[in-house]
């Protein structure tokens, strides 16, 4: 089964007009659009029911992410399950046989899903128009940055886990897909109102008297539709189109983007002011996306402790030389997202947790228990002990997991943050823990001490290198001799 439908099947004509292989008599337009109305429809019924519910619920993203993902299971072998004119315009511009006459009928009917899915959800309750504009204190500028973000993340996950021939026959489509939108819903609800769909812009436009604010949205979403193509063809997956291999480049690409997104993300978990629990869920979700966009490119570390276990474990999974580059390409990823999150959360004056910082109260809200340095430590180094033994273990073995490597490792960080993140921030990544460091200079007065940043370094580094050792004397048939196990 393929989510796009089958990318190595060529039709004369558009597949979009042309009849039906079983059924010569039916055109494939209507049970095609069809599919796409509906899917768009159900989609827009639940993000307006979900405007009801406070943005501080650890339930709506949850909510809408799992109705798309049943509605892309449920359509993926009739339409292709895109439900956004974003996804519809990049898998255009990156699937030969999907032509630009397809193409604008799915946005239409996506389009008209979208409005009257909105007319529903008015008709159901006899109000409530959803109004499109940055939340709080944030501008414009900084809503159409992160919708562009997240929306570059829902599309790039689309094509890399649906197009490539090494991808073809998955399961896990849905979950992705799913799991990408509902990162994007909690790292940008605050910020910009998470729309990240044009055509979710336009019904809520619909009977509006501004759109100041929805055509930049929308030109936000379809650009970052465009990049995600290009990226995927020149930088990702030039074979598939018959261009010259990049060999280690598009595997480092592949590190930069996801440990990026990740960084990225979870600085805008914690900008919304979200619950462990909820920052937790978000951050193994997206973790979760970007293995499975970029495990079958790179290996997915994204995480410099993830990359040093896989190499203090032996058995030539991965040079020294590759190592230190992809720890080089994740560090600077994890630069450049803390930057650009600081950028988004100066107005704000909130930053990464970092260091020593979290307590719990009484219930008389009077005395305060912090956390020292040692529980620091000792959190960041179990946490990173857990997700490095986990990821050595299902996807670096003779017999990895096929489907579910990456839910396994996703799953890590969720039950890891709910247990310890309240203690250390829960980056459980150096790279993470680099780009809170670099946010504090547009976020606080007074930026944080470096030598937190080599605590965290020092802890993480040492969860993952007691997870190699425990993975050696554990996993001794991974090894062909004695010899081959790590001294």
């Amino acid at each position: 089964m393929s989510y796009l439908g089958s990318p190595n099947k060529q039709t004369e004509n558009d597949p979009l007009l042309s009849p039906s292989p079983k059924h010569p008599k039916r055109s494939q337009r209507l049970h095609k659009c069809g599919a796409e109305f509906i899917g768009t429809y159900i989609l827009m019924v639940s993000i307006g029911c979900n405007s009801l519910i406070s943005n501080d619920s650890p339930f709506l993203g949850l909510s809408i992410a799992a109705t798309l993902m049943v509605m892309l299971y449920a359509f993926a072998t009739v339409s292709g399950s895109h439900f956004n004119p974003a996804v519809t315009l990049a898998v255009y511009l990156s699937k030969p046989e999907f032509s630009a006459k397809t193409m604008i009928f799915y946005m239409i009917f996506q389009v008209f899903g979208a409005v009257a899915g909105m007319g529903t959800y008015q008709g159901l309750l006899g109000h409530g128009q959803i109004h499109i504009q940055p939340q709080g204190d944030f501008g414009l500028v900084e809503a159409v940055l992160v919708e562009f973000i997240f929306v570059l993340l829902w599309t790039l996950c689309v094509l890399n886990v649906n197009l490539p021939k090494i991808a073809q026959g998955n399961e896990y489509f849905g979950l992705a897909i799913g799991g990408a939108v509902l990162s994007g819903i909690y790292a940008t609800k605050n910020i910009s109102g998470a729309v990240l769909n044009p055509a979710v812009a336009i019904a809520a436009g619909v009977g509006s008297t501004s759109w100041t604010y929805i055509l930049p949205y929308i030109i936000g979403h379809m650009v970052a539709a465009v990049i995600a193509a290009a990226l995927y063809r020149y930088l990702l997956r030039p074979t598939e189109f018959g261009l010259e291999a990049l060999g280690v480049v598009s595997k480092l690409g592949a590190e930069f983007l996801g440990t990026f997104f990740l960084v990225f993300g979870v600085g805008l978990y914690h900008l919304a002011g979200s619950a462990v629990g909820t920052i937790a869920m978000s951050f193994g979700f997206l973790l979760m996306v970007n293995i499975y966009m970029f495990g079958n490119l790179s290996g997915g570390h994204l995480n410099p402790a993830v990359t040093i276990a896989i190499l203090l474990s032996g058995r030539g999974k991965i040079t020294s030389r590759k190592a230190a580059m992809y720890i080089l390409t994740q560090l600077i990823a994890g630069l450049v997202a803390g930057v650009l999150f600081g950028v988004v959360a100066k107005k704000s004056g909130k930053s990464f947790p970092f260091g020593v910082q979290y307590f719990s109260k009484d219930q008389d809200d009077t005395t305060k228990h912090v956390y020292d340095l040692g529980a620091m430590i000792i959190a960041e180094a179990l946490m990173t002990f857990v997700l490095a033994l986990v990821v050595l273990t299902v996807a670096t073995v003779k017999k990895p997991l096929g489907q579910f490597y990456a839910l396994a490792i996703g799953l890590t960080v969720i039950g890891g943050g709910f247990s310890l993140g309240a203690i250390s921030g829960g980056h459980i990544n150096p790279a993470v823990s680099l780009g809170a460091f670099l946010s504090s200079f547009f976020t606080s007065g007074a930026p944080f001490k470096v030598i937190t940043v080599f605590q965290y370094f020092g802890a993480q580094f040492l969860g993952a290198g007691i997870a190699a050792c425990v993975f050696s004397a554990l996993h001794v048939d991974e090894f062909e001799s004695e010899n081959d196990l790590p001294n």
